[in-house]
């Protein structure tokens, strides 16, 4: 069932329960009373059903942005899943990529069909945790991604295990929910039916990061190593108003 059926169905139900009162009561302070509570209980009912709605849709673009992910088709994650706003910031451990040119020259490129061939990657969403502005014009949220990224080569079969973090920023636009900021925290990786080194780690970063130099350069996240410690980041979100009464995940020292 769609909102707006819920939502008329509600009134509906309200506009009933007017004329039930108007008919049998000859109190007009009873009837208004009664009228109002009514009318409360239907608003705080259509609140609810609007916050459903929106965690809904909200884990949706997420699951849209793992499924185009996965097909190597970027360019229409960022066409159908972004924000259409000049201040989009994709990041990764090793810096930020500030716009919609510098994302889809890094991340957005319109890859053949051909060159995806013997490809695959996975990057599951669990854990969500997810908080909408109270004025309904943002929301955030952050997810756990458990995955497998691979290819097929001359060589041995090379695919491993990739564990990370998602710290995602939305805003509404048009009625619909788009992805304003999102930063990738990666912990680890290590080949399938291998170890992690000793030394921790798992992703070579440099050279990921000479597909398009970020534009600003700064590491913001370590992956797992046998001195880093514990803590809890990405943050999860913390209800809040509007967007000034709170963070962005691509905030300095998010």
């Amino acid at each position: 069932m769609t909102f707006n059926k819920r939502y008329l169905i509600i009134l509906s139900a309200c506009l009933l329960i007017g004329v039930t009162i108007s008919g049998c009561c000859t109190c007009k302070d009873q009837y208004n009373n009664r009228m109002t509570e009514a009318l409360k209980s239907a608003q705080e009912a259509l609140k609810s059903a609007q916050h459903a709605n929106d965690m809904h849709e909200l884990n949706n673009l997420m699951s849209m942005h793992v499924w185009y992910h996965a097909a190597l088709l970027n360019d229409v994650d960022i066409e159908n899943n972004w924000s259409r706003r000049n201040d989009i910031v994709f990041a990764q451990n090793f810096g930020y990529y500030i716009g919609p040119e510098s994302i889809k020259a890094y991340y957005g490129t319109t890859v053949t069909r051909e060159s995806t061939q013997g490809v695959y990657m996975w990057h599951a969403t669990t854990s969500s945790v997810i908080e909408v502005a109270g004025d309904r014009k943002t929301a955030k949220g952050v997810w756990y991604s458990p995955g497998i990224v691979g290819a097929f080569g001359d060589g041995p079969v090379d695919f491993m295990w990739l564990f990370e973090k998602f710290g995602v920023d939305f805003v509404m636009e048009d009625g619909k929910w788009k992805i304003w900021h999102m930063h990738i925290y990666t912990d680890t990786a290590w080949a399938v039916g291998g170890k992690i080194r000793s030394s921790g780690g798992g992703i070579d970063f440099s050279d990921i990061s000479k597909i398009r130099t970020p534009d600003n350069a700064e590491e913001n996240y370590r992956q797992l190593s046998p001195t880093t410690e514990m803590v809890l980041v990405p943050r999860p979100p913390e209800p809040y108003q509007t967007w000034a009464d709170t963070w962005s995940y691509v905030d300095p020292g998010e």
